[in-house]
């Protein structure tokens, strides 16, 4: 694991006592930091976009639920939130699951409604030509809609919205 993985996972793990009182991306939005040849994206998504993991049936997703299903959601994921440099895939380095509660919502107790999904891609040069694909998109029109802000290491930022229709986009083009 490269250092920056490691702090990124360190971050995570002293963030986590905090999960079940704050959200740590708002739902349906998501953030994009290109630094050196890689990038860091953390993605609040829809557990209703999601298949398999539901033991109980309440149509939310539990720690314990994350837990037990992790490498199956992790798959799942991994095939539909794709990181790109142009022709270069690049090389996953990173990608951690995370239950979102909720902490205005008595309902959050029996698990969350969103997953953030964090990435690190690093690739063979400083992305220039960043993409990225989400298929993941929930059931609920609010679910529909999911907003992405990227900056580069300069400052530069750009800010889309992706949705059912328009899956992908290419970032400073």
């Amino acid at each position: 694991m490269t250092h920056a993985a490691r702090q990124l996972l360190a971050a995570a793990l002293l963030l986590a006592p905090n999960v079940a009182r704050a959200h740590l991306m708002p739902a349906q939005s998501g953030t994009l930091n290109i630094r050196g040849t890689a990038a860091y994206g953390a993605f609040a998504l829809p557990v209703s976009a999601l298949r398999g993991f539901d033991d109980d049936g309440n149509g939310r997703l539990s720690g314990t639920e994350l837990a037990k299903h992790y490498a199956a959601l992790s798959a799942q994921v991994g095939a539909q939130v794709r990181l790109s440099n142009g022709a270069d895939a690049g090389t996953r380095e990173l990608l951690m699951l995370n239950v979102e509660l909720d902490e205005t919502d008595p309902a959050s107790r029996q698990g969350g409604t969103h997953l953030l999904v964090m990435v690190k891609q690093a690739f063979r040069v400083v992305p220039t030509r960043l993409t990225v694909r989400i298929t993941l998109f929930g059931a609920s029109a609010r679910e529909q809609r999911l907003s992405i802000r990227a900056t580069t290491e300069a400052g530069r930022a750009e800010q889309v919205v992706l949705t059912p229709r328009v899956q992908a986009h290419r970032f400073f083009a």
